[in-house]
């Protein structure tokens, strides 16, 4: 892998344990899969995409300790979650369902489905989150100096002066526009910019965009600088351009 952030998935052990199968299935996609107490998890539940609750048998104090612990993530992060059990009474289900699991996975299933269910799930709501993104950056830029279109990957400045853009240069004014103000961290671009894509030195390539796409906005516009370096943090797209 790459140096850029890959879906973190934590196993937490009820009773029994999770077969290893269906761990290295994950790793083999590309997930990083760790086991953890439910104390631990709590604690570092920020840096983690998903959750699978696993447990071999229901009993009063299994049930108590699923529901409780379904509580706090729900609490403390948006993070995905399934229960993962040979068998589980339907009331149960229902209830932690109700509590906010985005699904049961049965121990019956392969580890192929297994790994899908999960690959599915996050990457719907990934897709959901950039098309919303899209949506309001195109409605925010609308007031400013700048509007960026999806249909053809263009970016018009309201002068009607109009520049085609590269996939990568779409997708790095996406993301910056995304928030007015915010400094994005390089890691954070090199996620949303080469998304899966393995990149080596990519902080030397997004400079490079960085370069090229100034350049090729100053040239037609006279704009200079709407792309901000901020030192040793990232970037960040300054609306209030002036013309060198």
């Amino acid at each position: 892998m790459g140096e850029y952030r890959v879906c973190t998935v934590s196993v937490v052990n009820i009773n029994g344990e999770l077969n290893e199968r269906y761990v290295n299935e994950l790793t083999r996609n590309q997930y990083n899969v760790d086991f953890t107490e439910t104390e631990e998890l709590l604690a570092d539940i920020e840096d983690v995409d998903a959750v699978i609750i696993h447990f071999d048998e229901e009993n009063e104090e299994v049930i108590w300790k699923i529901c409780n612990l379904i509580f706090q993530i729900k609490e403390s992060s948006k993070a995905f979650i399934w229960t993962f059990s040979n068998k589980m009474m339907e009331i149960n289900r229902l209830v932690y369902l109700k509590l906010g699991i985005h699904g049961h996975i049965p121990a019956v299933c392969s580890p192929a489905e297994f790994e899908l269910i999960i690959h599915n799930t996050v990457n719907h709501f990934e897709e959901k989150q950039i098309e919303e993104m899209i949506e309001v950056i195109e409605n925010e830029t609308r007031e400013n100096q700048l509007t960026i279109y999806e249909h053809n990957r263009s970016l018009q400045f309201e002068n009607g002066i109009e520049i085609n853009l590269t996939k990568l240069e779409y997708r790095l004014l996406t993301i910056l526009c995304s928030k007015k103000g915010k400094v994005f961290g390089y890691e954070e671009l090199r996620n949303f910019v080469w998304q899966e894509e393995e990149v080596d030195s990519y902080r030397a390539r997004l400079a490079n965009l960085i370069f090229y796409l100034r350049k090729k906005v100053e040239r037609r516009t006279g704009y200079s600088e709407f792309i901000r370096t901020i030192w040793a943090r990232g970037y960040m797209l300054d609306l209030e351009i002036e013309k060198t």
